[in-house]
């Protein structure tokens, strides 16, 4: 069974895709948009806690790495993917075209599965719609009727590690998948994501969720 749920996991931290925003201040709120860099090579640690009825049951240390191989007309193209036990080292490479909004050009395997900002400015307590990154894999599925949608709130500013950073929650209708994450004002980096996900019974035993964060590496 651990084994099992190892794999599931890998599917869907593959899935998450950092991204790397800028963050503008207008006369209505806040304009999120993603500002790629071509080169820039981040990297992430993946800690993901199993648990069943509250209690620990594993835990799999994975880690990510995500490449801007090029930028055209504010199209990215972004190459990458994770290491998990049993893949001494390799990365899972994906290569897909992202928009400045997140939203993904073609059917490709990061298509409804990243965070795709709100073409309007938000102001402080605003939400949105969007898709939960990994929603598709945590049912253990992979079509578009597997993606999860969630309502996002602009929580506002806080610090983090220093920098001022713009703080988003969510939380799908159901509740059965909620999280957050954190992006970097100034610099616009992705710094960090999690997400709750209550875990299928065909995945493993009755009552189990996966928490996975993803914290970017200094």
């Amino acid at each position: 069974m651990t084994k099992r749920i190892a794999l599931f996991l890998f599917g869907l931290c593959a899935l998450v895709v950092p991204s790397i925003g800028q963050v503008t201040k207008v006369s209505t709120g806040y304009l999120f948009r993603i500002r790629f860099v071509k080169g820039e090579n981040l990297k992430f640690a993946i800690p993901v806690k199993v648990l069943q009825n509250g209690k620990k049951e594993f835990e799999v240390a994975m880690s990510a790495n995500m490449k801007v191989v090029d930028v055209k007309n504010g199209i990215a193209t972004i190459k990458g993917g994770v290491t998990y036990p049993g893949s001494n080292g390799a990365y899972d490479n994906r290569s897909e075209m992202v928009t400045n909004r997140g939203a993904v050009l073609g059917a490709g395997n990061l298509t409804g599965v990243l965070v795709v900002f709100p073409k309007q400015p938000l102001k402080i307590g605003d939400s949105f719609i969007s898709t939960v990154p990994g929603s598709a894999a945590a049912q253990g599925g992979s079509s578009p009727s597997d993606i999860a949608k969630a309502k996002y709130t602009f929580k506002g500013f806080t610090m983090f590690q220093g920098a001022s950073v713009a703080k988003f929650t969510f939380k799908t209708s159901d509740g059965q998948t909620k999280g957050g994450l954190i992006v970097g004002r100034k610099d616009g980096i992705f710094l960090r994501y999690f997400v709750s996900f209550a875990l299928p019974d065909k995945l493993g035993k009755k009552g189990m969720r996966a928490n996975v964060t993803m914290i970017l590496q200094k």
